[in-house]
């Protein structure tokens, strides 16, 4: 599993495209202003970027999905054609595959492994040790940033935003609340 190394073009465009944006809302974030525009500026700073970098990241970071091991069990048991096609499945894919209507749900989810809150703690980070810029970005989404396939009653077992600080913590999170992650083919 890819935890370092160079960033690859398409993630270091992304993050080009996007420091603008992180910049000015991690900037409002530290202002340290109290009052309740202060407040509400850090509430939609925080929104910003999760919703404009974090889960758009998804298609821009090639990453590969991790899958658990109840996930693959669970394609086995609906009788998915190809269980191991799931290393490779969009969420816009899930209903097609799973069987499940449009507004129905699936047994499954995707789930960040490295969460929105622990992203913007570590660009907080860069931000007050001076880093905070397109390259560092890059390397922070490059190394850390991976979503993997859980069943429901897996999902249900982890702490949300609380996983530590890296990627590598997260995924002692999941190993200590029993989550096992399949090899890919």
């Amino acid at each position: 599993m890819r935890m370092g190394g160079r960033p690859d073009p398409r993630t270091v465009e992304f993050a080009r495209s996007r420091i603008g944006l992180v910049k000015h809302a991690v900037e409002c974030l530290e202002s340290g202003a109290s009052d309740e525009d202060a407040k509400a500026r850090a509430k939609y700073s925080k929104y910003s970027l999760k919703q404009g970098v974090f889960y758009p990241a998804i298609e821009w970071v090639p990453h590969p999905l991790l899958v658990s091991e109840g996930a693959l069990a669970y394609a086995r048991r609906r009788g998915w054609a190809d269980p191991v096609a799931i290393f490779g499945l969009r969420r816009d894919d899930l209903c097609r595959t799973d069987g499940v209507g449009k507004h129905g749900e699936s047994g499954l989810v995707l789930e960040h492994v490295y969460t929105g809150t622990m992203f913007v703690s570590a660009l907080r980070e860069l931000h007050r040790s001076s880093r905070l810029n397109e390259e560092e970005l890059a390397v922070l989404l490059w190394g850390n940033y991976r979503c993997a396939w859980l069943t429901r009653s897996e999902d249900k077992k982890l702490k949300k935003s609380r996983r530590g600080a890296t990627l590598v913590s997260a995924l002692e999170h999941y190993r200590d609340v029993g989550i096992s992650f399949a090899d890919p083919p």
